[in-house]
C-alpha cells in the first residue's frame, strides 16, 4: 500500500489529520473557513471506533488534495458529510462557498440517496450471492450514470478508502459485506478513472477482510523474505540503468520506481495459474520515468 495512504490509517485525532491535510495543500482562507465550519458542525459526532467525526472528513479531504489541488474539491471533500449529517443544507454551501464546492457535494449526497434505496434490494436479497453481486452491481451502475462530474467520483473514492482504511471498528459480518462491495463497485471505478494507487489500495483493504488467511500467507512471504527480494531489486534497478545508459538515455534525468506488486493481484495470479505463493515470479515491478 501507499506509504501515504498507510500512514492516515493511523491518525485518529484532528490536530493530526489537519498537520496531514496541511502537508498536502496549502490552506487559503476560503479552505479555512471550510475546515472551522465542518468541525463546528460536526461537534459531538463520533465514530464507531470513538474518535471525533470530523478526522474523517479532514482525511478524506487530505486523499484528495493528495490527487488534486483544486480547492473547491478539497472543499467539498471536507463538507461531503454535512448535508447528510447536520442541520445545513445545500442551499446553506451554495451561499457560503460557491456553486462549484455545492455541486459536488450534492453529486455525493446523491449518490448516498441511490445506496438508500438500494438497501430495499439488498434486504430481500440477503440470502442469495448472485443477488447481492448483481444488486451491488445494478447500483454501481447507477452511479455511473448519475454522476455528471468525476470530481464527485473521486471524492467518493477517498471516502471509501478512508472508510476502509478504518474498517476493523466495525462488526465482521460488515466489515466482509463492505469489503465485497469495494471490490464491485469502487474498484472498477478506480480502474476506470485511472487512478491505480486508490484501486490497489482498495482491493488490498477488501482482500485482507473477505480472505483473511490467505492475505496472511502472501504477507508472510512477503516479510520472511523481505532481504532477499531487496537485493533482487537492487541487481534488477541495476541492470535497467545499464541497459537505458546504452540506449543513450540520460539517467540523471530518469526516476527509476520499484515496488512489490500489490498482494490482492498475486492472490488472482495464484488463483489464475493453480500456484503457490513461492511459485510466482513476477512478484516485483518496476517503472521509469522524467
Amino acid at each position: 500500500m501507499d506509504p501515504f495512504v498507510k500512514k492516515l490509517q493511523k491518525i485518529n485525532t484532528i490536530d493530526e489529520a489537519l498537520e496531514e491535510l496541511e502537508s498536502q495543500i496549502e490552506i487559503s482562507e476560503k479552505l479555512k473557513s471550510v475546515i472551522d465550519f465542518s468541525i463546528i458542525a460536526h461537534e459531538g459526532q463520533f465514530r464507531k471506533s470513538g474518535e471525533p467525526y470530523i478526522v474523517h472528513p479532514i482525511l478524506v479531504a487530505t486523499l484528495t488534495a493528495y490527487f488534486s489541488q483544486e480547492e473547491d474539491i478539497v472543499a467539498a471533500a471536507l463538507l461531503h458529510d454535512v448535508v447528510e449529517d447536520t442541520h445545513y443544507d445545500l442551499d446553506f454551501v451554495t451561499n457560503k462557498w460557491g456553486t462549484e464546492v455545492a455541486h459536488i457535494v450534492d453529486g455525493i449526497t446523491k449518490i448516498v440517496e441511490i445506496k438508500e434505496h438500494k438497501h430495499t434490494d439488498d434486504k430481500q436479497a440477503s440470502d442469495n450471492d448472485i443477488k447481492l453481486l448483481n444488486s451491488a452491481l445494478t447500483f454501481r451502475k447507477m452511479l455511473i450514470a448519475s454522476i455528471d462530474d468525476v470530481r464527485v467520483l473521486v471524492v467518493k473514492l477517498c471516502d471509501r478508502l478512508h472508510n476502509m482504511l478504518t474498517l476493523d471498528a466495525l462488526p465482521k459480518e460488515k466489515q466482509i459485506r463492505i469489503a465485497e462491495e469495494t471490490l464491485v463497485v469502487y474498484v472498477p471505478i478506480a480502474h476506470r478513472l485511472g487512478i491505480s494507487s486508490i484501486k490497489n489500495a482498495l482491493e488490498d483493504l477488501a482482500f485482507f477482510y473477505i480472505y483473511p488467511k490467505e492475505y496472511e500467507k502472501i504477507d508472510t512471504f512477503i516479510k520472511e523474505h523481505e532481504h532477499k527480494i531487496q537485493l533482487t531489486f537492487n541487481k534488477f534497478i541495476s541492470n535497467t540503468k545499464v541497459l537505458l545508459e546504452k540506449s543513450g538515455f540520460d539517467l540523471n534525468k530518469i526516476q527509476i520506481f520499484s515496488r512489490i506488486k500489490h498482494y490482492y493481484s498475486i492472490y488472482l495470479k495464484m488463483q489464475r495459474k493453480g500456484i503457490n505463493i513461492d511459485e510466482v515470479l513476477d512478484l516485483l515491478a518496476i517503472r521509469a520515468g522524467t
